[in-house]
């Protein structure tokens, strides 16, 4: 197949000449989706100021694959794509003199894009970290005293606390705890779950194509083995999927307890996604 890759720094061009397209896997493709649609000043989320760069390769029998890049610090993220379109993308880009991080997708994609770039600019790509998207249809409700309740404007601090915490634990580049808490109350998309007080959180996204996310989900060491991050991960995808939206989530694949956690409630595999940071090789 014969690619054609055009460059953008307008998202909502991007939107409108491969949305469709990515529409076609709105699961997959959410997070590509969903920032997309922040950058383009979509109503139901708050627009970044940072500048984006973006790139569209076409084929000839059809198609619109997507690298999505912005904030400049950040690495590259692919959308759902044949390793062939990532190749041709990889190129393209290296040709263009763009000076990305690194890149993360697809499994395959992501393999395929990083060999190209090692190609067109001589640089190396190591992985970095790899996580799995799940999605869920049937939710296994966990026996956990307690119940599901917006956040309140008085746990700001404590949340931002606890968001911090956990974004010692992510992979970098970690949300940001303040905005990410903030934007969750602002939007009334941030969820604790409440034993006598909050013990757990976790926020949802909103819905992109159908498809909402649920992230920034965390338990305080404290209150950990208790079954509370089960209960508010379920309670939430619960209430997404009654809202006839369909419910997915990532988790990092090197973190056991919360991919069990998530398959425990009923949450299935779709994909994995690596990520990869490109280096110079300093061998002799």
């Amino acid at each position: 197949m014969t690619f054609t890759v055009t460059a953008f720094d307008d998202a909502g061009a991007v939107l409108d000449l491969a949305g469709g397209f990515l529409a076609d896997r709105p699961v997959e493709n959410n997070l590509v989706l969903s920032l997309l649609g922040a950058r383009a000043g979509d109503a139901s989320e708050s627009a970044t100021s940072e500048p984006g760069h973006y790139w569209v390769a076409t084929g000839d029998s059809g198609g619109a694959d997507v690298v999505f890049h912005s904030p400049a610090r950040y690495r590259m993220l692919l959308s759902a794509m044949a390793p062939e379109a990532a190749v041709a993308l990889a190129s393209a880009i290296a040709e263009s003199g763009a000076a990305p991080p690194g890149v993360g997708g697809e499994a395959a994609a992501a393999s395929a894009f990083a060999g190209a770039w090692l190609e067109g600019r001589g640089q190396g790509a190591r992985p970095t970290h790899a996580l799995r998207l799940y999605e869920i249809e049937s939710p296994t409700q966990p026996m956990v005293p307690g119940r599901l309740r917006r956040a309140e404007q008085a746990e700001r601090d404590l949340l931002v606390d606890w968001l911090r915490v956990m974004r010692d634990d992510v992979p970098p580049p970690g949300p940001d705890p303040v905005s990410e808490v903030d934007g969750g109350l602002a939007g009334s998309r941030l969820w604790v779950w409440d034993d006598s007080g909050p013990v757990s959180v976790a926020a949802e996204t909103s819905p992109a194509e159908g498809v909402v996310r649920i992230k920034a989900v965390f338990t305080p060491p404290e209150h950990r083995r208790r079954g509370y991050a089960a209960a508010v991960v379920e309670a939430l995808s619960r209430r997404i999927l009654a809202g006839r939206n369909r419910c997915i989530l990532y988790a990092d694949l090197a973190n056991p307890v919360s991919n069990s956690v998530y398959r425990r409630v009923g949450y299935r595999a779709v994909t994995e996604i690596l990520s990869y940071e490109f280096v110079r090789y300093r061998g002799s």
